[in-house]
């Protein structure tokens, strides 16, 4: 019964030994998941504000050439209405003529300045056919990045379930060893 007892002892001091291992693996897995938590949540944040900033600026520059096509728009109809009035008035006003032939030249200068605007605001249309093939693939990046978020929460509930079912064998091992011991005093 003695040599028993003395190999059941072994027996249990091997398997703390081995749970003492289990207990380093367990830190080392916490430690693991705090470094991978910690990653996750500075990609988040640098993702969410690169986005943001983007989308600021695109709406600015959008808002930003909305409102110089209007006023170009303003003054296009301006100078329309001018240059018929002046055509009407023309063979009336004779005399008139040279001083009003110094209006028309600031009006061609303002058609001129509203031609030179096409290029440009074709650039801006090209610009913007750009980006957005980018921000296509930012939005389906950042689908992936969630996708992998919520594969990592996944594990990361696999790993706490472990460490929970560790911590049990390890109360489950404390109770064998205030038995055994228990048992020993008892001899």
């Amino acid at each position: 019964m003695a040599k028993d007892v003395g190999l059941k002892i072994t027996t249990i001091k091997t398997d703390i030994r081995r749970m003492s291992g289990l207990v380093t693996d367990v830190a080392s897995l916490t430690d693991s998941v705090q470094e991978l938590e910690n990653k996750i949540e500075k990609v988040d944040k640098n993702t969410v504000k690169n986005i943001g900033d983007l989308l600021s600026s695109s709406i600015d520059r959008t808002a930003m050439l909305r409102k110089t096509a209007s006023e170009n728009s303003q003054r296009i109809n301006s100078a329309k209405k001018i240059l018929s009035e002046l055509q009407g008035d023309f063979n009336k006003h004779t005399d008139r003529f040279l001083s009003l032939e110094s209006d028309r030249a600031k009006v061609l200068k303002t058609v001129t300045f509203a031609n030179d605007l096409k290029p440009k605001v074709y650039n801006l249309k090209k610009d913007f056919s750009r980006l957005e093939p980018l921000i296509n693939d930012l939005t389906l990046r950042i689908g992936r990045l969630v996708t992998d978020l919520l594969q990592r929460e996944k594990e990361i509930a696999f790993l706490k379930e472990k460490i929970s079912n560790l911590t049990t064998v390890r109360a489950e091992i404390k109770d064998m060893k205030d038995e055994i011991k228990h048992i020993s005093d008892m001899d």
